[in-house]
């Protein structure tokens, strides 16, 4: 009786460009998936064909009632989470991701300890394509972590903070009157602000420190009239990319 055909798996490298493929996205299955232009579920099965075991699913504890009281430190990661992090829903897991630069390692070190998670914080490198849509390298270093917690997900979706936000956060509405939103400002400027020198004509007596913020047009916007308001500044620049999509504001001073 003749043998059946083998189904042969997708060839996209050997065992160790699979391993450090597996490696640099997180040991992530689904992650290293896709960088390999292919699914979790061949790479699962390329891995048991070389005897490769993986991380399997565990959730890690942490504070679920974190973001129960608005304080200091609560407002703050939200203003961050809303501007630098994700939240996913997988069927019947909940997940709640920040990742930064490895550069700024130590700043997500202080965002598991606040949140009391005993979730592992993974390096890895994102690959990009020099020269195009902005990216000035072809590898960045960076770290994250990701939170698996049902009660701080719906908690996060409170504050405007939901799957998807890139191209729709707006100021969450409990937030806007709030005596301590400070913080919050804080936090999104942390996220995707900056601060910088900036020196007119390279004359050093005309140097200003520039304070500006990116995101959704009508965020920015509202941001900016909040912080014109509470700060009493006159001044101010406020403008839409061309895309359309995202906007700017930035506050100068001598």
């Amino acid at each position: 009786m003749p043998c059946s055909p083998r189904i042969l798996l997708p060839v996209f490298g050997s065992k160790n460009t699979l391993l450090k493929a597996y490696e640099d996205s997180g040991r992530s299955m689904r992650a290293t998936g896709k960088a390999l232009g292919t699914s979790e579920k061949t790479i699962m099965r390329r891995m048991r064909q070389y005897g490769i075991e993986w991380d399997k699913k565990v959730f890690y504890p942490c504070n679920d009632n974190y973001f129960d009281e608005l304080n200091e430190r609560s407002l703050y990661w939200l203003g961050f989470l809303a501007t630098d992090g994700c939240v996913t829903k997988h069927n019947y897991t909940y997940e709640i991701k920040l990742g930064l630069a490895l550069k700024d390692l130590n700043h997500l070190q202080i965002f598991k300890e606040n949140i009391a998670s005993q979730s592992p914080i993974h390096e890895k490198i994102i690959r990009k394509k020099c020269g195009e849509n902005g990216f000035l390298k072809d590898k960045y270093y960076s770290c994250q972590i990701t939170i698996s917690s049902e009660k701080i997900f719906n908690r996060l979706a409170e504050f405007n903070i939901v799957p998807n936000k890139t191209h729709i956060y707006r100021l969450p509405d409990k937030l806007k009157n709030h005596p301590d939103i400070r913080h919050f400002i804080r936090g999104c400027l942390d996220g995707d602000g900056w601060w910088r020198e900036h020196k007119n004509n390279g004359k050093n007596y005309t140097t200003e420190i520039r304070v500006g913020m990116c995101g959704t047009p009508i965020f920015v916007k509202e941001m900016f009239d909040l912080i014109k308001d509470e700060c009493c500044i006159e001044s101010g620049t406020y403008y839409i990319r061309k895309s359309g999509k995202t906007a700017d504001f930035e506050f100068c001073a001598r």
